[in-house]
């Protein structure tokens, strides 16, 4: 009998075998591949969570635009202020923490681990930490303005009658007064701000005696002594008040910024701009918005302790809000947030929120927290 026929045809079986084998392997590495590249469970329960190349991961919660003008980013997730009540929200929207205060008007000054809440042309306001209600206060006179220092000392500015302007200040966390200032000269009180370095304060006020008002700032020391006082020759109202890389004050007017030192008689510097918005002390110098030139279009500029610039990078204008955070700056400009590396003097970030931003700010996760009209999301900062 031939045999050949059937050998054939086991040596055909075997290769259909072994074919078919390795077809099976590599489904199941193509099988075991895409497991890998979907992603797990918390991200398909979590659908706001994005984490493209190109985009940053967000997350937060839908609001409205009357309830985005109440929130304020603070810590891990915003301050709402309404004028019965307080609350801590967290980026999805879970209240955290409440208290009941009844102001009319509230407005808000806040640092990176402090949030004052005050009555404006009310008496009383109230400090919070992101664990909740430190205090209440009530002052005599209707307050206008306030300032917190890094440690938690609070400045409250208020129009008294029968004087020109009160400052009284407030130990941290239980919010005891140390100290009121009463002023001799004709006017009021602009601003009150402390200088990062000192143990001090300074109070910016415009004295109505001369012939023109005229700008004065004196300084006090935390027990209440007055340790300086300057009469800067300058003719118009400086109320912003920051301090330079070299620690001098630097007084902001609508289109100028003057350096001055408590040590000399004459200013240290002067610097005109076209157009000042604000201005804020960084680590690599001061962070000024302001515009410069004839199109009038706003830049952000970083000036020396000279007050010569060290770089400018347009902006444009629909500025909303302003902050900085060791050497990052961020800027809130209609739609769009920008992140910008004040050490190489670049945008690292321009991202498009796609809807009108209310305000910006550092979160406590060293993200960032916007608020938009139509609600408050996280953005990661780029590394």
């Amino acid at each position: 009998m031939d045999r050949q026929p059937f050998k054939k045809s086991i040596k055909q079986s075997r290769a259909s075998l072994i074919v078919l084998i390795t077809l099976a392997f590599l489904l199941m590495i193509a099988a075991v591949a895409l497991a890998i590249s979907l992603p797990d469970d918390e991200d398909r329960r979590n659908p706001m969570t994005t984490t493209t190349a190109n985009t940053p991961a967000l997350s937060g919660f839908a609001c409205s635009p009357t309830e985005a003008s109440q929130m304020y980013p603070f810590e891990a997730g915003v301050m709402k202020l309404t004028t019965g009540r307080v609350a801590m929200l967290d980026i999805r929207g879970a209240e955290r923490f409440s208290a009941d205060l009844d102001y009319a008007t509230p407005f808000c000054v806040q640092n990176d681990s402090f949030f004052l809440v005050a009555d404006r042309e009310g008496y009383s306001f109230a400090l919070f930490n992101q664990a909740g209600l430190l205090y209440e206060a009530v002052v005599e006179g209707r307050i206008c303005g306030a300032a917190i220092r890094a440690d938690g000392h609070v400045a409250v500015i208020q129009d008294k009658s029968g004087s020109t302007g009160l400052v009284s200040l407030y130990a941290p966390s239980k919010g005891e007064k140390i100290f009121d200032v009463l002023f001799a000269e004709s006017g009021y009180v602009l601003s009150v701000s402390f200088p990062p370095t000192e143990e001090s304060f300074d109070v910016a006020l415009l004295n109505t005696d001369f012939s023109e008002a005229r700008p004065v700032v004196k300084r006090y020391s935390l027990d209440g002594r007055q340790v300086g006082q300057r009469l800067p020759d300058l003719g118009q109202i400086y109320p912003i008040m920051v301090y330079d890389d070299a620690s001098d004050l630097v007084m902001c007017g609508a289109n100028s910024l003057a350096a001055i030192r408590y040590s000399q008689d004459k200013m240290v510097w002067m610097r005109s701009l076209q157009r000042v918005i604000t201005a804020k002390q960084t680590p690599a110098g001061l962070a000024v918005l302001a515009a410069d030139g004839e199109d009038d279009r706003i830049g952000l500029h970083l000036l020396d302790k000279t007050g010569r610039s060290i770089f400018e990078i347009p902006i444009g204008e629909g500025i909303v809000d302003f902050a900085v955070r060791g050497k990052l700056a961020i800027i809130g400009c209609g739609t769009r947030v920008l992140i910008i590396d004040l050490d190489q003097g670049k945008t690292i970030q321009d991202y498009d929120a796609t809807v009108e931003i209310v305000r910006t700010g550092f979160s406590g996760d060293g993200a960032l927290t916007l608020v938009t009209r139509s609600g408050v999301m996280r953005v990661t900062i780029p590394t």
